[in-house]
């Protein structure tokens, strides 16, 4: 079994976008909006089905992060602006 039949959706879905990138990728919690808009308004309810279901997902990609720079898949940027990441070799070996 490949170490990325492991992982969560989330977690290859987050490697991969990682992976892809010609740069380190900036993963504050603003580069989540940039990367998944939220698809309802700024004055919804706190109930509404699609900002609860976006928080869900939010929440799975913060997790997944976290599973992927302690596994080793990626590591975070030294000296970066802003918290950023990087694939590791070990990661991009996951994905192929």
């Amino acid at each position: 079994m490949t170490l990325t039949a492991e992982l969560t959706v989330e977690e290859r879905e987050l490697l991969r976008m990682i992976a892809q990138s010609p740069n380190p990728v900036n993963v504050s919690d603003d580069s989540f909006y940039d990367m998944w808009p939220p698809d309802f308004d700024s004055d919804a309810p706190d109930d509404d089905p699609r900002r609860a279901a976006w928080a869900a997902r939010k929440t799975k990609l913060d997790s997944a992060l976290l599973v992927l720079i302690g596994t080793d898949l990626v590591t975070m940027v030294e000296g970066a602006p802003q918290a950023s990441v990087v694939a590791t070799e070990a990661g991009r070996a996951a994905l192929a």
